[in-house]
């Protein structure tokens, strides 16, 4: 017995392939032409390397060639290409300016970020443009996307230069210095927390294009605020963010603008935990003492209210603050100075 949409998906993909100058054996399997295609759309077609092979062009042995890719979170197996040569060369050159493990660091932050971009584009292509061209023949849909990646992934990569470069020039005036006992950057800034309040039970009661709507909602009027008011945001984890600040009076604009988000419903309520003190500053995040007493005040944080420690409330200039005292709070030795948001 066959399957019908099956065989015309195969017969199409066939003629898709060889329109472009592709002959593939009749009898290749799904996944074979499903490969051979969206290789072709997004530009990772032409000679074909095996690891040694790219190993050998890049000037790395074949281990060291692997353990970059699996940093760059590429789960697959090759065949690779010559963008790839390109992009081990360039890890494989910092290594003999910045170290390997200094290169690993790297190569894990931008394969978590790039996969990240990725799916989002994957995920926009899919909801908004699929199901309007998604059609028989299949190759419809190909085509379709194939247009897209040829106009939009070259801009892309402009871009991201680009973005590159700005944000690198917004951190030339933060007030960073290196560690004496160790190969880290120590920067003084406040690390604020914010999480929705109520978010699972809201969750178990949600469809999931309610859900993902309220998500969205959150990620972005939340971005709007932390970044309109001076921060970054460092990541978000859930239903929760993490923001840096180098002012603390700048921390508690950014509360004050979450706390009227939720007011006007533009986002759901939500409760803050912000400290400030020193923090190592590692590709990208943040760690240290101040980054877990801050994690810790959200947690003990009322709805609708920002808790913050007495370091970050004394350099707050122009904010008014209430409830001074002094919390235990889980995991963090001794007693910690605490103040609301008035």
């Amino acid at each position: 017995m066959t399957n019908e949409p099956v065989d015309v998906a195969r017969a199409d993909l066939l003629d898709y392939l060889a329109r472009r100058g592709l002959a593939v054996a009749k009898d290749a399997s799904m996944d074979v032409l499903n490969q051979l295609a969206w290789s072709r759309v997004f530009g990772l077609s032409g000679d074909e390397l095996d690891i040694a092979e790219l190993a050998e062009r890049t000037g790395l042995d074949p281990d060291a060639a692997r353990r970059f890719l699996r940093a760059l979170g590429l789960k697959g197996d090759g065949p690779w290409h010559e963008r790839d040569v390109v992009v081990l060369a360039l890890l494989g050159d910092g290594s003999s300016v910045f170290g390997k493990d200094t290169v690993n660091h790297l190569a894990r932050v931008i394969g978590s970020s790039t996969d990240r971009i990725a799916e989002a584009i994957a995920g926009a292509v899919r909801i908004d443009y699929g199901p309007a061209i998604r059609a028989d023949p299949a190759s419809n849909y190909v085509e379709g996307v194939e247009a897209i990646s040829a106009e939009m992934l070259p801009r892309l990569g402009a871009m991201m230069d680009n973005l590159v470069r700005r944000h690198l020039l917004e951190l030339v005036d933060i007030d960073w210095h290196a560690d004496e006992d160790a190969p880290v950057m120590v920067a003084h800034c406040a690390i604020g927390f914010a999480d929705m309040v109520g978010f699972t039970s809201r969750a178990a009661g949600s469809s999931v294009g309610e859900l993902t709507s309220l998500i969205d909602r959150f990620e972005s009027e939340v971005t709007a605020a932390v970044v309109g008011s001076g921060g970054r945001v460092v990541k978000f984890i859930g239903d929760e963010v993490m923001f840096a600040f180098r002012r603390a009076a700048d921390a508690c604009k950014c509360a004050r603008a979450l706390f009227a988000l939720a007011s006007d419903e533009a986002i759901p309520d939500v409760r803050i935990g912000m400290a400030m003190g020193e923090v190592v500053s590692r590709f990208g995040d943040y760690y240290g003492p101040i980054v877990n007493v801050a994690s810790r005040l959200v947690q003990s944080a009322p709805p609708r209210s920002a808790l913050v420690t007495g370091a970050l409330a004394s350099l707050a200039q122009g904010e008014t603050f209430a409830s001074f005292r002094e919390l235990e709070l889980r995991g963090i030795p001794g007693r910690v100075s605490v103040a609301e948001l008035g």
